[in-house]
């Protein structure tokens, strides 16, 4: 990591990590969303064995999780000195979905994450 006064293009640290965070907290919204749905289909009468109702409680459980690692995430985003950045964020061409590289490496909004339906198929 380098000083920001060192170079124009450092990508603060603690940008990162929120980001990072915000994209955790989507996810959590999503897999909360989706136990509501599978909650819906079973009260309306869908068979579900004890089982299926054991996952169930695992995508919860997933939901929590991730959820606990945005607040670490954030928590610290806040502890970490602001002066501290990334001259070339490399890490991000290691994630395979395009539009989520490109939100980590900072190359578009954290905005244009809501709706959005890019779907990358591997």
């Amino acid at each position: 990591m380098t000083s920001p006064s060192r170079t124009a293009d450092a990508h603060r640290a603690r940008a990162i990590l929120q980001t990072t965070a915000d994209e955790l907290r989507d996810l959590a919204r999503k897999t909360d969303h989706i136990q509501a749905i599978v909650s819906q289909m079973i009260t309306e009468g869908v068979d579900v064995s004890d089982t299926h109702i054991y996952e169930l409680q695992s995508l919860d459980h997933i939901t929590q999780s991730i959820d606990g690692l945005a607040d670490f995430l954030c928590a610290l985003s806040t502890d970490t000195p602001k002066d501290w950045a990334y001259t070339d964020l490399k890490a991000a061409d290691c994630v395979k979905l395009e539009a989520l590289a490109a939100r980590l490496a900072g190359k578009v909004s954290p905005a244009s994450n809501e709706n959005n339906a890019d779907v990358d198929l591997f």
